[in-house]
């Protein structure tokens, strides 16, 4: 569960988006009545991350956690966030640089 994007990026009027209760309702409505088993990782980095009590939280999204649990041999990824059909990306908001409150894209890792 990567960000999107975050509240007001780059002076936009988005409102952020982490997907981060998007995992209960799956696991809650599909995943638990179905007897699956399921791993939620959330993007922990930055000035803004996910708190660790979001639900179901596991572990920080990072390239290694990724890996490791997709080399397990999962039946099914649900991956919400930045990609593309030859890879998968994360963004956070990596500094403030001018102080302003607001995740410019200059301030993205």
């Amino acid at each position: 569960m990567a960000i999107a994007n975050y509240k007001n990026e780059d002076g936009s009027w988005y409102e952020r988006t982490d997907d981060r209760d998007l995992p209960k309702y799956l696991i809650e409505n599909i995943l638990q009545p179905l007897n699956y088993s399921y791993y939620i990782m959330y993007e922990r980095e930055g000035l803004n991350p996910v708190p660790t009590s979001a639900p179901y939280y596991n572990a920080p999204i990072n390239k290694e956690n990724v890996i490791n649990e997709w080399n397990k041999g999962y039946g099914l990824v649900f991956w919400s966030g930045h990609g593309s059909s030859w890879g998968a990306y994360r963004k956070y908001w990596a500094y403030d640089n001018n102080s302003n409150g607001v995740p410019d894209y200059n301030e993205m890792k």
